[in-house]
């Protein structure tokens, strides 16, 4: 954004910032120096400030004009031969407190984080040489001085960011959870939490990661409930809801803690899979078949490059061949499909006594199970996805059992009607409505409770509602509906009265909320029986409504649509914050793994906690950790 076109000396040096008219980026050293509150308040006061301060920028004893001092002496200079003094004085080296010495110093520490570099990188010949070649008067600390002061000042500054964005949340702070083993077999816990927060009227979801800590001991279940209460009180919140895999100690640990725990959904749909390919003789033997010839190519480098060779030869895409994972999601899908893709290639190799290859009924079936195992691909994915929410478990079961249903009277599906058999019946099990008995152990959904909030999420999804499900009762769904809202109605009174009270992050302002319990005010509160026959046509209304287009986003349309019915308002609010995978926490530890590489192997656990958090959440706050104190 351009800055504006006005006389003040600010703006020789400042520039609006694109992502926040508010704040002035300072050319010099890139500090960001607020404005004002709002736009009538505007002022460049606080860059004037940051000039004199830490550039030695000042106005003219006589106010007439501002000028640079800097650049003035260096005018004069250029019409005359400098002093020694003069000449000196621009080679003296910065010191640590120089704004320009902080700033480098605070970049470096961030690209340690951001780029998984050891800290023995300020101590290479080359990036010396490259920073002496940038900046010949920056002198670059020392890795114990970045290990110890630089790294952990910006976690201090990103916590303390992060708990400002916590004190401003709408509705319940959600998280979700995972547990890692490292190379120095040291083990921890993640937490990622998942919440809303108003941004200049509208709503946008943060994810960003509270503590990635060291378990010392038996990852029992009551060290693990332990860890997530003293997380809880560390940052001051309680989490509504924890997503977690379905490990049977974090299951307890959550169920004893009494916190509401949504099973990974992702999780869910690959142990669905894998059960079925265990079942079935003939795909289990296709799967094992395409398992030993993908490795005989991982194995031999000369038949590797005779692959390659072979490839070019064909004009076939030149592709490696993937070797599934059991632990990585839709590994099966993704080496079958890259194996179908070089069939030709792989032939011709086995026909010249170069590895094996399928037989033609395995390579048809090989054919049709791609299909099938694409949907749980596409499934998984948009499950995983930052915006995606409990809204889309129910659906997705819905439309899989559709699909499968349709595979099986397809022509073009060979030899599969026993494995999707075996996929249908595991949906079936897995996702099973609660009813009178007791569930199956390896249920999603272990009692009425967790499947009404899911079934409430996806009815309050406005691209979904009711679309979803055909069999569905409309009258058992609205009364169930009806009955939530007037909860959120009655239990709170003033909700969400103006917008002001969205863009602070005061707590005092904060409370005002429903969301947060906000103690009763008499005057706001109507008649039960108008209160409760409003409740009812907004219900009503909103059902009938025409449902959003898919790429179109509740955060977007729940803020138009509260002043019809705040309480339904708050209560999407409230269901639409909770992920259905843990897929945050199992993302911090998919690159945990470079944290703790041969070259940072004696990296203390505090400091792997502390370069996980930064390496996620500085991107997640786009760099702006400053905050409002």
């Amino acid at each position: 954004m351009s800055s504006p076109k006005a006389k003040s000396l600010a703006w020789q040096y400042f520039k609006i910032c694109e992502d926040d008219c508010s704040k002035a980026e300072c050319g010099i050293c890139a500090t960001k120096i607020s404005r004002g509150k709002c736009k009538s308040s505007y002022t460049t006061s606080s860059m004037l400030k940051h000039l004199s301060t830490c550039h030695q920028v000042f106005e003219k004893p006589d106010g007439s004009k501002r000028v640079n001092v800097e650049s003035t002496a260096a005018a004069e200079c250029s019409s005359r031969q400098p002093t020694i003094v003069e000449a000196l004085s621009k080679r003296k080296l910065y010191d640590n407190s120089h704004p320009v010495s902080r700033c480098l110093t605070s970049k470096i520490g961030e690209m340690i984080a951001l780029d998984f570099m050891p800290y023995s990188m300020v101590e290479n010949v080359g990036f010396l040489r490259l920073v002496k070649e940038l900046n010949a008067r920056y002198t670059i600390p020392s890795r114990k001085y970045f290990s110890n002061t630089v790294v952990p000042g910006i976690y201090d500054k990103v916590t303390n960011k992060i708990k400002e964005l916590l004190k401003s949340a709408v509705g319940p702070i959600c998280a979700t959870t995972d547990e890692w083993t490292s190379l120095q077999n040291d083990s921890f816990m993640s937490i990622t939490s998942n919440f809303l927060i108003w941004n200049k009227g509208d709503l946008h979801r943060v994810t960003p990661v509270l503590s990635c800590s060291e378990l010392v001991g038996s990852q029992t279940a009551e060290l693990l409930l332990s860890e997530i209460r003293r997380q809880e009180s560390e940052w001051g919140v309680s989490f509504a809801t924890i997503t977690s895999d379905n490990a049977s100690n974090v299951i307890k640990a959550l169920k004893d803690g009494e916190i509401f725990n949504i099973r990974c959904m992702a999780h869910t749909l690959n142990l669905i899979v894998h059960d079925a390919i265990r079942s079935n003789i003939d795909v289990k033997d296709i799967v094992a078949d395409a398992r030993s010839i993908i490795a005989h190519y991982n194995r031999s480098s000369r038949d590797a490059r005779a692959l390659r060779e072979c490839q070019k030869r064909l004009n076939a895409p030149e592709h490696k061949l993937q070797q599934d994972v059991s632990t990585r999601w839709n590994s099966t899908y993704y080496a079958l499909e890259r194996m179908v893709e070089q069939r030709e290639v792989i032939n011709d190799m086995s026909f010249r006594g170069i590895g094996n290859t399928l037989s033609p009924n395995q390579w048809r079936m090989a054919s049709s199970l791609i299909r099938v195992l694409k949907l749980f691909d596409i499934a998984t994915k948009e499950v995983c996805t930052e915006e995606a929410t409990i809204a889309s478990i129910l659906p997705v079961k819905e439309n899989l059992l559709k699909r499968l249903e349709a595979f099986i009277g397809d022509s073009d599906i060979y030899g599969l009607d026993n494995f999707l058999n075996s996929l249908k019946s595991g949906i079936e099990r897995r996702f099973s409505v609660p009813g009178n008995g007791p569930q199956p152990r390896d249920a999603y959904l272990q009692n009425q409770a967790s499947y009404n909030r899911c079934l409430l999420a996806t009815i309050l999804d406005p691209r979904l509602k009711l679309s979803w499900c055909s069999t569905i009762n409309r009258q058992e769904i609205e009364r169930l509906l009806v009955t939530e809202v007037k909860k959120f109605a009655t239990d709170s009174v003033e909700l969400y009265e103006g917008t002001e009270l969205y863009q602070s992050s005061s707590s005092e302002e904060a409370e005002d909320s429903v969301v947060f319990g906000a103690p009763e005010n008499a005057g706001l509160v109507r008649e039960q029986v108008d209160m409760d026959a409003d409740i009812v046509t907004a219900v009503r209304q909103y059902l009938a409504a025409p449902t959003l287009k898919r790429h179109k986003s509740p955060l977007v349309f729940w803020p138009q649509y509260r002043n019809e019915c705040q309480a339904m308002f708050a209560l999407a609010v409230s269901l639409l914050s909770c992920p259905p995978t843990s897929v945050n926490s199992e993302r911090l530890f998919s690159t945990a793994g470079v944290v703790t590489s041969p070259l940072r192997n004696r990296l203390k656990p505090k400091n792997v906690e502390i370069l996980k958090f930064l390496h996620v959440n500085l991107k997640k706050l786009n760099f702006d950790y400053n905050t409002l104190a």
